[in-house]
């Protein structure tokens, strides 16, 4: 079973924790007062929603996942620059601007970002 950790955005396996000799995200045993999900993907979604759900279930598993590999590569508003831009972390690819929130509307194509969201521009001075 999985509890939220706020302290690290994870979410930790209930176990027992060895020193050093654990592969898991163990966190030692719940609380019991502590509300507990049978896998880490629905403590993420109903603890961790705000974050990129691939991220979270990784950190929560322990699996490794690139800078490369993080957020849906989906184009969303960078309200501060009024463009859109890629949810990937910033340097990574072409027009990424960090990893979207989760309540940000998300787009396949910036032309249907730009279109949708920020009509008023033109879309060669949309895209960021």
């Amino acid at each position: 079973y999985f509890y939220v950790d706020y302290y690290s955005n994870s979410c930790k396996q209930s176990c027992f924790k060895k020193d050093g000799t654990d592969t898991k995200n163990c966190g030692g045993i719940a609380p019991k007062w502590m509300q507990t999900f049978k896998t880490s993907e629905e403590c993420c979604i109903n603890k961790l929603f705000w974050l990129d759900q691939g991220t979270c279930v990784a950190d929560s598993t322990k699996n490794i996942v690139s800078e490369e590999d993080k957020g849906s590569k989906d184009w969303y508003v960078d309200w501060e620059m009024y463009k859109c831009v890629r949810d990937c972390v910033k340097g990574t690819g072409s027009n990424c601007g960090g990893l979207a929130g989760n309540w940000d509307d998300k787009f396949i194509t910036s032309i249907a970002c730009c279109n949708t969201m920020l009509p008023w521009l033109d879309n060669s001075h949309c895209v960021g």
